[in-house]
C-alpha cells in the first residue's frame, strides 16, 4: 500500500512539473494581454499549486525515494521558475496600465480639444 502511495505521489508531481512546463511554455517571456485565456491559465495554475501542496504537507522524509526527491526537487526548480516568471507579467501589466492611463489622457484631451472646437464653430456661426 505504501508503495502505491509513493507511485501515486511521485506521479502527481510529475503531472504538476509537466503543467508547469506547459504553462511556461504558454506565457514565458511574453507580454501580459489581459486575456480570459491567461485568467483561466492562472486560475489552473493556482489550483495545480494548492494540490501539490497539500501533497507536499505529508511526511515526505517517511515516504521519500529516489523518483520522488527527484520530482520534489524539479518542482523546487519550477517554483523558482514560475516566480520569475510571475515577476515579469506584473511587470509587463504594470507598463500596460501605464500605457492606458497615458492614452486615457491623450483621448480625454482630443475630447476636450474636439469640444472646444465645437464650440468655437457653433459660437462663430
Amino acid at each position: 500500500m505504501e508503495r502505491l502511495d509513493k507511485c501515486n505521489r511521485v506521479e502527481l508531481l510529475k503531472d504538476t512539473n509537466a503543467r508547469l512546463g506547459q504553462f511556461f511554455t504558454r506565457f514565458e517571456g511574453r507580454a501580459v494581454s489581459g486575456s480570459d485565456q491567461e485568467v483561466e491559465a492562472l486560475r489552473q495554475l493556482e489550483r495545480l499549486l494548492q494540490r501539490a501542496g497539500a501533497l507536499l504537507h505529508t511526511d515526505l522524509k517517511r515516504a521519500a525515494g529516489a523518483d520522488l526527491l527527484s520530482e520534489v526537487d524539479h518542482y523546487r526548480q519550477n517554483l523558482l521558475r514560475l516566480r520569475a516568471q510571475l515577476d515579469a507579467m506584473q511587470s509587463s501589466t504594470l507598463e500596460a496600465r501605464e500605457r492606458l492611463i497615458s492614452r486615457d489622457k491623450h483621448l480625454q484631451s482630443l475630447r476636450d480639444w474636439c469640444a472646444a472646437t465645437r464650440s468655437t464653430r457653433a459660437a462663430t456661426s
